[in-house]
């Protein structure tokens, strides 16, 4: 997965990429866990390959999260046909969150981790985290997107 961020006055956005050779609307997710203020709030941003986006918000340190009722926009692009392996190859997700909806603080810096849920054309559900932003909360684990 390759992902990047950008910023405006208003909006956070990330672009997505995702490589799959087995592409399936039920369980082919990928989240996005987040920081905008060193670690005391934490986003979850699930982005499906059928083009469904949530975002949750959590400050408990990642124990639970709440639905957060911001207007998330988001545009999907298929490269492939679910559950056709032959043709299946990734998706492609651009999301624009208002800063509006997130807890912003003055580090000019959003944390990341990026999870991989995988489910194959199975049943058999996988999940692969590149950080450790959601087990220890240590956010120099993370990846850091600097906002200028």
């Amino acid at each position: 997965v390759t992902l990047r961020a950008a910023h405006d006055s208003d909006y956070l956005y990330f672009l997505l990429d995702r490589l799959d050779n087995n592409l399936s609307k039920s369980g082919d997710n990928t989240e996005i866990y987040f920081s905008t203020d060193s670690g005391a709030t934490r986003y979850k941003l699930t982005v499906s390959a059928a083009g469904s986006v949530a975002l949750q918000k959590s400050t408990d340190g990642g124990s639970n999260y709440t639905t957060v009722g911001a207007n998330v926009r988001a545009g999907m692009t298929i490269s492939g046909d679910f559950d056709n392996v032959a043709d299946d190859e990734g998706y492609l997700a651009e999301i624009a969150i208002p800063k509006s909806a997130l807890t912003m603080d003055k580090s000019s810096a959003v944390y990341a981790d990026v999870t991989l849920c995988n489910t194959d054309g199975s049943t058999a559900y996988s999940a692969e985290r590149m950080f450790d932003l959601v087990t220890d909360g240590d956010l120099t684990k993370c990846g850091k997107i600097v906002l200028k």
